[in-house]
């Protein structure tokens, strides 16, 4: 197990992960102006919201189909770290206790 310096102090441990990576990616989407950014969505919302977007990029135009590449790479790599987690979790457990 590989412990970073610093990180391991009480002072730097954040309750609720997950959810406050999500609250800070409804305020990112907020302020890059995205498509119907709600601000707290669930990671299975996540996925439904890329499936939406990839079909409003067809009928886009430029401006609005660079916002939806921006959300759409955003979501699915917080869907990708939220799924790895989930996975390693399970696993291997140890490594997050």
């Amino acid at each position: 197990r590989y412990v970073i310096d610093g990180l391991s102090e009480k002072s730097s441990v954040v309750t609720e992960p997950w959810e406050r990576l999500l609250e800070m990616v409804g305020v990112v989407g907020s302020l890059c102006d995205w498509q119907g950014e709600k601000g707290s969505r669930s990671y299975s919302e996540l996925l439904q919201r890329v499936s939406e977007l990839c079909r409003y990029m067809l009928a886009a135009d430029a401006e609005g189909f660079a916002r939806c590449c921006g959300q759409i790479v955003t979501c699915c790599t917080l869907v990708l770290f939220h799924s790895a987690f989930h996975y390693v979790s399970a696993v291997q457990p140890s490594l997050f206790q």
